[in-house]
């Protein structure tokens, strides 16, 4: 069942958390192939010096416009917007009427005024370049999003030039959240273990009943990848999550079974453990999977494949308690009861 993990698949891009059906309503597609994208990087350039208005040179703006257009040629870059496309534009629209040459015939145009102010800072030391992108998750747009970063530092070196942009912050959130996900996982799982250890007082016993709170959690990650349930920013916490609902109920078995087990012996405390806690495990169990259960019917899918499988994990976790729970505490040395 575990090699299911090896056809687990990363999705971070924002369009897979829909149905097919409901984004090909969209047109993102067509939009984006007629160059308007709907996501974009900033490139912020700074000047490292106070005061200095380094953008007020004509120098410096022919540099914005070489970026520019050597980021418009990078593959994946849908458009480019910068402050020399802007200045260009009103220079442009700056025509003299034959008969008075020293006059324009035009006041400056108010959408491309307030452009510029987007664009560029009022003192002329700070500018942005937008770059629009494709829609796509951190795997795809990585590369791009570094030639991009590579081409501003070789524009500017004498700037502090920083990538940013409120969709690749959303991608770098994602990418965290995936790379601490064993981290966390372990993490947790020594605590638990500890936990158990201390409270059973033999390192042994509580390692075993570690075993039961961990199956279910790895048979959560082999269903996802049989059932190409992808990891994104949701189901990648289904393991901590479960992890946590999981040891709820053995914290209660195992409280019972210590105090039985010095008195009638693991044998007969693990019974009388199992008679005790069945029904509140399995009343428990079915209230927790219900809920997630209607969670499941939603149609973001982040929050229907993470409540799809938390359900799926809950009801393996109640096996674990019902049967590899007492067959592991069955087992455990009689010796601690008193003659």
């Amino acid at each position: 069942w575990l090699a299911g993990t090896t056809r687990l698949d990363f999705q971070t891009s924002v369009l897979s958390y829909f149905p097919a059906q409901e984004r090909d309503g969209w047109g993102i597609d067509q939009l984006e192939s007629a160059g308007i994208g709907l996501v974009s990087a900033e490139v912020v350039l700074r000047s490292q010096i106070a005061e200095e208005p380094c953008f007020s040179r004509a120098a410096s703006i022919g540099q914005l416009r070489k970026l520019s257009d050597e980021l418009r040629s990078l593959p994946g870059v849908i458009a480019v917007v910068s402050a020399a496309q802007v200045l260009d534009s009103l220079q442009q629209e700056d025509v003299r009427p034959a008969d008075n040459p020293m006059a324009s015939n035009q006041a400056p145009n108010p959408a491309l005024i307030q452009l510029l102010a987007f664009l560029l800072t009022g003192d002329a030391r700070h500018a942005r370049v937008s770059v629009l992108l494709p829609i796509s998750g951190f795997q795809e747009l990585d590369p791009i999003l570094a030639a991009i970063e590579s081409s501003a530092r070789r524009s500017f070196p004498e700037l502090d030039v920083e990538l940013t942009g409120r969709y690749p912050l959303v991608l770098q959130s994602q990418r965290r959240t995936l790379e601490t996900m064993l981290s966390s996982l372990f993490i947790a799982a020594l605590t638990v273990s500890a936990i158990f250890i201390l409270l059973l007082g033999s390192p042994k016993t509580g390692l075993k009943a570690l075993l039961p709170n961990l199956w279910p959690v790895l048979f959560a990650i082999g269903a996802m990848g049989w059932l190409q349930v992808p990891l994104d920013s949701s189901t990648v916490m289904i393991a901590a999550v479960a992890l946590g609902l999981v040891v709820d109920d053995t914290l209660h078995t195992l409280g019972l079974f210590r105090r039985l087990a010095p008195s009638v012996g693991s044998a007969r405390a693990t019974l009388e453990t199992l008679q005790e806690t069945a029904g509140a495990h399995c009343l428990s169990s079915l209230l927790l999977i219900s809920g997630f259960a209607v969670c499941s019917l939603s149609g973001f899918l982040p929050v229907a494949r993470f409540a799809a499988m938390t359900a799926l994990t809950i009801l393996m976790a109640l096996i674990g308690d019902l049967i590899l729970m007492p067959v592991l505490l069955f087992g455990n040395n009689d010796r601690q009861r008193p003659h």
